[in-house]
């Protein structure tokens, strides 16, 4: 998936994806200098030691 940034303010990233939808990305997560209408490549990853702890925590709650 890519996105285009459309909109730099402060440390966040306003990005357009391509289905139209809006991200809003701080920008320690890019780890370089980039400019309105760059195209980021956007992908997602599990982290699996924050997912076991969410997972702990909702067994408490519920």
């Amino acid at each position: 998936m890519q996105g285009v940034i459309e909109n730099i303010s402060g440390t966040y990233l306003r990005c357009v994806l391509e289905n139209g939808d809006v991200v809003k990305i701080h920008n320690k997560h890019i780890g370089k200098e980039v400019n309105l209408g760059d195209v980021l490549k956007v992908t997602f990853a599990v982290d699996e030691e924050a997912t076991k702890a969410q997972r702990e925590l909702m067994q408490k709650k519920y």
